[in-house]
């Protein structure tokens, strides 16, 4: 092979000259074709060219706009909620109201029936109260000699009835400040009195009878 380019090596020159130079004649007589084209083109006048603004999302736009609000969505959703913290009210005790109703000064007896102590007459009305009022009676009470007794109670005048819970008695030479259970009180307006009497003739005191209402 090496022969062969040694033995033709000046033909093969020759050759590639003139290959070269019909190589460069045709490209410049199609250069010499083209250029009256060209010259046009960069003379005529070049379109500004139009921006379109449009405020209509395309499908491209909204794709991505929905998959953003769906991310967010989920966000939001895994998201700990706080823990609702629950308050506690703590209820408010009433207060209980007492209220005193005077039944008189009191009085005196050797009787060994029962007798009225004057001034203790008074009416009553639960209907004046709140449901569930208590209703009690109390006072000073003693007897003269220590070897006698004596007993006090409400009576019923309208009922004609003595008021049940509500006799008391002591023996003591000195005032004992006695109260009753709770009195039983028939419904509706009635009128009542404190009575008194001895055991056996020796003298019964009563002070500072009230009656003591509870709600």
């Amino acid at each position: 092979m090496k022969e062969f380019f040694w033995k033709y090596d000046a033909e093969i020159k020759a050759i590639f000259i003139v290959f070269n130079l019909v190589l460069g004649t045709y490209v410049f007589i199609l250069y010499r074709m083209t250029l009256p084209v060209i010259e046009k083109q960069e003379k005529k006048p070049t379109a500004s060219p139009q921006i379109v603004v449009s405020d209509e999302c395309g499908d491209e736009c909204q794709r991505v706009i929905d998959e953003s609000v769906a991310q967010a969505t989920a966000t939001l959703s895994a998201s700990p909620t706080a823990p609702r913290q629950s308050v506690s009210t703590t209820p408010v005790a009433s207060v209980p109201v007492v209220a005193f109703i005077p039944l008189g000064s009191g009085g005196s007896t050797k009787e060994r029936d029962w007798i009225t102590l004057d001034g203790s007459q008074f009416n009553f009305d639960l209907r004046d109260y709140p449901a569930g009022v208590r209703v009690y009676w109390q006072g000073n009470i003693k007897a003269r000699y220590s070897h006698s007794r004596c007993y006090t109670r409400i009576y019923d005048e309208s009922n004609l009835r003595a008021v049940d819970f509500s006799e008391q008695a002591t023996d003591q030479t000195t005032f004992q400040n006695l109260t009753s259970q709770p009195l039983t009180i028939w419904a509706g307006e009635n009128k009542y009195r404190l009575e008194i009497k001895s055991l056996n003739g020796i003298t019964c005191y009563l002070e500072s009878p009230r009656l003591v209402i509870k709600y």
